[in-house]
């Protein structure tokens, strides 16, 4: 038997993703797993930290038509904390921090998918394998 010699040297495996304080669907999920394998090496890791979720609403009165409006003001808030862990500990590199303010939870999950894709997309720019 005969072992054929590897001829090129360039044996990455990619990044791993991993997200904290929220859940992305398969798809999205499947999207982000692609974009990290194109960065680092199998055993550095991006986290993606959603934290301090509040919600605040209003009510609203009109007094001189006399309606009332519960929760016609409403407010997501939400902190965003990314950085690239190298060998998967350690402070990590490249970090970023971010809020993200919506009146709806759609509009939140969508808001949370862009951070995340455009902080990988930043990440493969610096360091594509």
């Amino acid at each position: 038997m005969q072992v054929q010699k590897i001829s090129n040297n360039n044996t990455t495996f990619g990044a791993k993703v991993n997200v904290i304080g929220t859940q992305f669907d398969e798809k999205v999920m499947a999207t982000l797993s692609e974009k990290a394998k194109k960065i680092g090496l199998d055993k550095d890791v991006v986290e993606l930290k959603f934290t301090n979720f509040k919600q605040e609403s209003e009510d609203y009165f009109c007094g001189q038509d006399n309606c009332y409006i519960e929760g016609a003001f409403n407010e997501l808030k939400e902190s965003f904390r990314a950085r690239f862990l190298p060998n998967g500990n350690g402070k990590g590199t490249e970090a970023v921090r971010d809020k993200i303010i919506a009146s709806r939870d759609a509009d939140l999950w969508q808001q949370e998918e862009q951070l995340a894709n455009d902080y990988l997309d930043k990440l493969i720019a610096k360091f594509n394998n």
